[in-house]
């Protein structure tokens, strides 16, 4: 559910374009790729996919799932971001990360352009 693609070259604007519309029978809910390898328009596709799927399953945040969520980082946005498990965060051993500003992937975000809730 979580799928970071990173930079990904040579893959031409039809592929793109094929897996944005695969994407969509799929569970993904967090993800990254470059926006050196496609453009903002498929980006925004992407992202309007991944929030969509995440009606389908509650993987992301369900505090029974911490130790996976927070492996999931370098995503547009981090599951590790959404309030609902921040009392659950506080109580585990990974509390420390609510004070890292760039393992929740808030560094580099302050123009909101990232900004998801939950």
């Amino acid at each position: 559910w979580c799928l970071n693609i990173g930079e990904t070259y040579n893959v031409s604007h039809a592929t793109w374009m094929k897996f944005a519309k695969g994407l969509r029978h799929t569970k993904v809910t967090h993800m990254y790729a470059s926006e050196h390898t496609i453009t903002s328009e498929i980006k925004e596709m992407f992202r309007e996919v991944i929030r969509d799927n995440r009606q389908k399953h509650n993987m992301h945040i369900d505090p029974n799932n911490l130790d996976v969520i927070v492996k999931c980082t370098h995503c547009w946005w981090n599951p590790i971001n959404a309030k609902v498990l921040r009392p659950y965060i506080r109580e585990s051993e990974y509390e420390s990360m609510l004070f890292d500003a760039e393992g929740l992937g808030l560094k580099g975000t302050t123009d909101g352009k990232n900004a998801d809730i939950i």
